[in-house]
């Protein structure tokens, strides 16, 4: 069987529509002045078409239709064509103004996450982003981000570069915009954190498509969305409409215990803290009262506080470590990071008990 293969026909040049009626005119040895008398316009203003100075208005298609034959959808349409080419052209030419714009993004990894498919020239670049991020122009980009902005509650050691921030968090939302959820539950959401916990024995082709049922059945988007270059983000919280809510994790630390711990810590989030903020994080150490809240609570739902208390010390085993997270329902790697964070085992100390992650499955 042959596959059809839908292409999208972009010529270089289009040729004004006043070359057709110039044509037509020279077929049936009228004059330009002629026309106009017979339509009742200036002759000027034939001129005016053929040389491509001026626009075939649906009076004047109607009237060409009279006097030609030729139908007023068809001189409508040559001349739509003819508008969006030079509308284009324009276009492109204001772009390539904005090239090193462009240059700033992480385009390279942009690329091999699917952010984007691969620009074959530098103006090509531009005209992706801006559909990426679904903006007219750089500055309409600017404007979306600035907007944005206000509502951050960063939480990071380090400054991240803005656009690769930018392109992860539009990422996210891309994602959100394809993911249908259920309204905002919160008592449904909070009912689900011992299936997520439990969920940590898992490999992360069961685990992530479960974790994006569940919050999804209660008005949650989770989005795995790989780190870019300086985005320096291991997980964010933000509320795209009032019943609907987005938990982005990056994968930053590619450990099992950092990536249920920035999971749970999100959660807390949306749970507990205002909706009109945006929370960043790379699980740095922080006092901010939120961050503090949020800390606690992953901390807490992941390891039960008191079996935590009459369990930890320092000069562990292993094994210990195993049983322990066996009796608890949990996977030993987050309780390895639990006794690392708390500095009862050396960051150095059962490493090997943790489960290391890559991007092999993507949203």
């Amino acid at each position: 069987m042959t596959r059809l293969v839908s292409t999208e026909y972009k010529p270089e040049t289009i040729s004004p529509p006043g070359w057709t009626l110039a044509e037509m005119l020279e077929e049936r040895d009228l004059k330009q002045r002629e026309l106009a008398v017979r339509i009742g316009v200036s002759p000027k203003h034939i001129s005016n078409v053929v040389t491509g100075d001026a626009d075939i208005s649906p009076e004047l298609a109607l009237a060409l239709e009279k006097a030609l034959g030729a139908p007023a959808r068809f001189w409508l349409a040559r001349d739509a064509r003819y508008q969006e080419y030079r509308a284009r052209a324009k276009q492109e030419e204001e772009l390539a103004q904005h090239v090193e714009w462009a240059r700033k993004f992480p385009l390279r990894q942009m690329v091999n996450y699917g952010f984007i498919t691969k620009p074959t020239n530098a103006l090509q670049a531009v005209q992706k982003l801006l559909r990426f991020f679904g903006v007219a122009s750089p500055e309409d980009y600017q404007n979306w981000w600035t907007q944005l902005q206000p509502s951050f509650r960063r939480c990071t050691l380090r400054e991240p570069d803005q656009h690769a921030l930018a392109a992860w968090l539009r990422r996210g939302e891309l994602i959100a915009q394809r993911t249908q959820t259920r309204p905002y539950n919160a008592e449904k959401l909070a009912s689900c954190l011992p299936e997520f916990r439990a969920l940590t024995l898992e490999d992360p082709n069961v685990f992530q498509s479960r974790i994006r049922e569940k919050c999804a059945e209660c008005g949650v988007v989770v989005a795995f969305v790989p780190e870019l270059p300086k985005s320096y983000v291991s997980g964010a919280t933000r509320w795209l409409a009032p019943d609907k809510a987005l938990v982005q994790l990056s994968l930053y630390y590619k450990r099992d215990d950092m990536l249920w711990f920035a999971f749970f810590h999100e959660l807390c989030h949306v749970l507990k803290h205002p909706k009109r903020l945006t929370y960043m994080r790379d699980l740095s150490h922080q006092d901010d009262e939120h961050e503090v809240e949020a800390n606690r609570f992953a901390a807490d739902k992941l390891i039960p506080k008191e079996k935590y208390s009459r369990f930890a010390r320092k000069y562990l085993l292993a094994g210990e470590v195993v049983d322990f997270a066996k009796s608890i329902g949990i996977a030993p790697g987050i309780v390895v990071g639990r006794l690392q964070f708390d500095g009862y085992l050396p960051k150095s100390h059962l490493n090997k008990l943790k489960k290391l992650f890559d991007w092999a499955a993507r949203n």
